[in-house]
């Protein structure tokens, strides 16, 4: 497996886990643990080398970001990171 590809997904969940941590909005702290909970299916997809199972999560968390806000500074930094970690995945579909 692409060590790049675990490499941005364990910064994404860095990042998740820190804007969590850092919000000042409980009822955001949900959609972060869904967040989390997506990127470790993510990861276990990695880990099992079925990248057309991980594609298919990663797509299906770029929908779920596509229909929840998540407030503030750790939002912004939260969706950038997984923007990286979709980024890089579907560059690995253009291979």
């Amino acid at each position: 497996m692409s060590a790049s590809l675990l490499d941005d997904l364990a910064e994404y969940v860095d990042v998740v886990s820190t804007s969590m941590d850092k919000t000042r909005r409980a009822e955001d702290r949900p959609a972060y643990v869904r967040h989390l909970a997506a990127a470790a299916l993510i990861f276990q997809s990695l880990q099992q080398s079925n990248l057309p199972r991980a594609l298919e999560q990663v797509s299906a968390e770029e929908q779920a970001f596509g229909r929840s806000f998540l407030d503030g500074e750790e939002g912004r930094a939260t969706e950038a990171a997984f923007a990286r970690l979709a980024k890089l995945c579907g560059q690995k579909t253009s291979l």
